[in-house]
């Protein structure tokens, strides 16, 4: 899987990482329209939940499954976070995966993307800001 060169850094008592500068990365800026909102970025899904306090990636629309040892699927993940109304999503992708830092490296992911040609972004109850 491809991967580019990242910081991990320590602010505000919080373990964060992010790209490294000058690292070729493409930034969605948005604000949310009310308590939930959804990016998707090629077949990742990335769902903010102000109320409930939780940013969701998922791969329920991947091209290719992946599967835990028991054979459970791993198509998402839930976390714990306080969602601001103001996002800021940096991704690369390739043909093999989608790597996110969302609010400048406080949450970060490298997720399985098998999905050949140009980059879809897809938004739900998002505003996109220029």
């Amino acid at each position: 899987q491809f991967s580019l060169f990242k910081e991990v850094r320590i602010e505000d008592d919080r373990l964060k990482m992010s790209f490294l500068k000058g690292t070729h990365t493409d930034v969605i800026k948005a604000t949310l329209k009310g308590d939930v909102g959804k990016v998707k970025i090629n077949n990742i899904e990335i769902l903010f939940n102000k109320k409930e306090s939780v940013i969701e990636l998922s791969r329920k629309h991947a091209d290719v499954e992946i599967v835990n040892e028991k054979g459970k699927k791993m198509n998402h993940k839930k976390i714990h976070v306080k969602v601001p109304n103001k996002i800021k999503i940096e991704y690369s992708y390739d043909n093999s995966c989608v790597e996110l830092s969302i609010n400048d490296g406080s949450l970060f992911a490298s997720l399985l993307n098998i999905k050949h040609g140009d980059c879809n972004i897809e938004t739900e109850n998002i505003d996109l800001i220029q």
